[in-house]
């Protein structure tokens, strides 16, 4: 999640001709191939004051949509509603954005979205409310096209120089001075429901983003970023080697930083296999055959044995019992 956002940014430094290793050997600090949210969050700081651009979280914001938030963007893509998905902002905030605060609070009718980030220099503040609140906006507009622009966007601070692009980006109902940054939502957006949510998929992205967000904590960042890729390409099922050409490293690292972690790529690709499997099993009518195919098996003997292998149950075994315990806990 939070690498993809991390990804955009260096980008736009990079426009604007900022190279982050190179300020960050400059104040002497070692980048190894796992940074963590200590390190992210130091080196964004040192490229945002370096920046000649002062709009620049406005841009970067601009830059980045559901399409660049990885597995946290398809998690709300399958949200049930706008709630459900504003709900997965507050509870994954501290892998997306470590050193922010955001809170859902009630504002007379309507809620607020307040960011609070008061601990950073005013330039960092100023970039990261800019980012997340168009990043918010682009993402509000794909889900419910024409809704964006009936939110408005408050900044604690005076209108700067650039208070044009601000219009340009969020609309007309932008407000400076405030006393707090928060986007103003109504209940009506909140209770709206995401057409292309899908339960099945929710539950999965849900756990995606629960591992993601705990293997950030851990450092364990290859394991992680092999899960969003066999994730966001499920149905096709990578092979290492092409799972290793999308990291930009041979098999051979690949296979050895994911069991420097203590894992291996078969092991993530069949724990896949297993949760997407569990998930039609206990959501939906498929025959067993059916959700086999669906997870890569043409043959159902074979399927059956793989499910045995990782559960050690037959599926329709695991799938009785599933059903028998949802009915206990809904009765």
């Amino acid at each position: 999640m939070f690498d993809d956002v991390q990804e955009t940014f260096a980008v736009v430094m990079a426009e604007f001709g900022i190279n982050i290793p190179a300020l960050a050997r400059e104040r002497g600090l070692v980048l190894g191939p796992i940074i963590d949210n200590e390190l992210r969050e130091q080196l964004m700081g040192i490229a945002i004051e370096a920046a000649p651009m002062p709009s620049l979280g406005l841009e970067v914001g601009h830059r980045i949509g559901l399409d660049r938030l990885g597995v946290f963007g398809y998690a709300l893509m399958n949200s049930p509603t706008a709630e459900a998905a504003l709900n997965l902002l507050l509870q994954y905030q501290r892998a997306l954005l470590p050193h922010v605060s955001i809170s859902l609070l009630p504002s007379g009718d309507n809620f607020a979205l307040v960011c609070h980030a008061k601990h950073l220099s005013s330039r960092h503040e100023r970039f990261t409310v800019e980012s997340l609140f168009v990043t918010v906006r682009n993402c509000t507009e794909s889900l419910f096209p024409g809704a964006a622009s009936a939110q408005s966007y408050c900044f604690d601070y005076p209108a700067p120089s650039y208070e044009a692009r601000y219009r340009e980006l969020l609309g007309d109902h932008v407000e400076f001075s405030a006393s707090n940054n928060a986007i103003i939502i109504s209940p009506e957006l909140l209770s709206r429901e995401i057409e292309q949510a899908d339960p099945v998929n929710e539950a999965l992205y849900r756990q995606q983003c629960d591992e993601l967000s705990s293997q950030l904590g851990d450092k364990s960042l290859t394991s992680a970023r092999v899960q969003q890729i066999l994730l966001r390409n499920r149905g096709e099922y990578l092979s290492a080697p092409e799972v290793a050409v999308q990291l930009n490293m041979s098999e051979s690292s690949l296979r050895r930083k994911l069991r420097a972690e203590g894992s291996s790529f078969q092991q993530l690709l069949d724990n896949l296999r297993l949760h997407l499997a569990q998930q039609y099993l206990s959501k939906t009518r498929l025959s067993v055959a059916e959700v086999g195919r669906l997870i890569g098996f043409d043959d159902v003997a074979n399927f059956r044995k793989a499910f045995i292998r990782w559960s050690g149950q037959a599926p329709s075994v695991w799938r009785e019992k599933a059903m028998s315990l949802g009915e206990s806990l809904n009765s």
